[in-house]
């Protein structure tokens, strides 16, 4: 049985072999070898490589170099992973490590240790572990998260409510991250390990540097073992997963009494009362804009700057919800305009078929209502059905949705925000 010790791993570790472009570097715990590095004067990660070689996690080659760019392969990094864990397999454990293809290679032990704490798992290497081959980001983010998933239950149950989460990196959006990579996307991105690049960005299938991995190695050693709940990001992509909105972990606006949540909105047909349009909303992510400046989780994804608006102030929210729509007339009969008309009359702050920028279009995938130039283009036509991201500004302080045909057969409604 696997179970979590408490404090920094202390033992003295020293790695050796030979690989392309040298030696391995060689680290013990307590080093003070960084200052004499001559390649990280200046580099953005300075810091982190000498804390994360006075820590024992990594070191520096025999040429005084740390090469801070250089590219972390599969087996260095389950060396590195190994330093950085508190975990401790029992003394019994015997993991199967078929799939480790360089019998012999110096990072054998390292790679048995991860798949013995079921970090790794051999199913994921069917060809072969290959441990000289680059690692991509997103084999480390499962590794590190079956790590926290190991360390405290918490994690486990994050991951389970995670796994229908919205992630907010323009590559989900875009369609190209895989229903079952989404949980451990989610731990990694919740908890800050890996935070991602200018709008979110997570980049799975790219490599990773040394100084990446130091600075990551670090925060994952601060991460493992705590409660999942103490992680406002990852609460809030559990709520999505659960809810289908980040409402309650994002805004101030909350239900009043006697009234639906807006989960309850999530997954269920509403039908226009004049046109009959069918729409069934998917998610309802909420954007908070502090003088006209996107900020928040979700801020990357669909993040956009406005020119002053005359309502509203300096903070206000835009949603931005997902929703299938099936139209029962033909588009050359209706514009956006008539989609806004119809929309008011299921809702308050609820829906708005406006375009989307060109470039979140491109950099995000989405396929939004409103296309780029104002046309209908992007609207179902008559019998058609289409899944779309609208988008609406919330200029009063609640939001109305009404289920089912006839309006106000149920109603839901949140309470001024502030």
């Amino acid at each position: 049985m696997k179970k979590w010790m408490a404090g920094l791993l202390t033992a003295a570790i020293a790695v050796g072999g030979s690989v392309a472009g040298g030696v391995y570097p060689t680290a013990a715990a307590g080093s003070t070898a960084p200052a004499t590095f001559k390649d990280i004067k200046g580099h953005w990660a300075e810091n982190s490589i000498k804390e994360a070689v006075e820590k024992g996690l990594t070191g520096g080659y025999p040429d005084g170099t740390y090469k801070p760019n250089a590219t972390i392969t599969r087996g260095e990094f389950a060396v590195l992973l190994g330093r950085a864990t508190k975990l401790q397999s029992a003394p019994d454990a015997t993991a199967a490590v078929d799939f480790i293809t360089e019998k012999g290679h110096w990072t054998e032990s390292g790679v048995k240790k991860l798949a013995d704490l079921g970090l790794i798992a051999g199913a994921d290497y069917g060809k072969g572990f290959k441990s000289t081959e680059p690692i991509t980001r997103y084999e480390m983010m499962k590794w590190m998260a079956m790590g926290l998933m190991q360390s405290s239950e918490s994690f486990k149950t994050a991951y389970e409510e995670t796994t229908k989460t919205l992630l907010p990196t323009p590559e989900h959006t875009r369609g190209e991250i895989g229903a079952a990579q989404v949980p451990y996307i989610a731990l990694i991105r919740g908890t800050a390990v890996m935070s991602g690049f200018k709008y979110g960005e997570m980049k799975p299938k790219q490599t990773t540097t040394r100084a990446e991995v130091a600075t990551i190695l670090l925060r994952y050693l601060q991460t493992e073992g705590k409660d999942a709940a103490t992680f406002p990001v990852l609460n809030e992509l559990r709520e999505v997963g659960m809810t289908g909105t980040n409402m309650m972990t994002a805004t101030k606006y909350r239900p009043l009494k006697n009234t639906l949540p807006i989960s309850a909105a999530i997954g269920k047909k509403m039908i226009t009362p004049i046109h009959k349009f069918e729409i069934t909303m998917h998610s309802y992510i909420f954007v908070e804009y502090k003088n006209l400046k996107p900020i928040g989780t979700y801020a990357g994804v669909f993040s956009e700057e406005f020119t002053p608006h005359t309502s509203g102030g300096a903070s206000y929210y835009y949603v931005y919800p997902e929703a299938t729509m099936k139209s029962n007339k033909s588009k050359e009969s209706y514009d956006t305009n008539t989609l806004i008309n119809e929309f008011n009359r299921v809702g308050n702050n609820f829906l708005a078929a406006a375009k989307y920028p060109k470039e979140i279009v491109d950099r995000s995938g989405l396929y939004a209502a409103g296309s780029t130039n104002g046309g209908t283009e992007n609207l179902p036509d008559k019998g058609e059905t289409k899944r779309m991201w609208f988008k609406a500004r919330i200029y009063s302080g609640s939001i109305i949705i009404r289920l089912g045909e006839e309006p106000g057969e149920k109603v839901w409604v949140t309470t001024e925000r502030w």
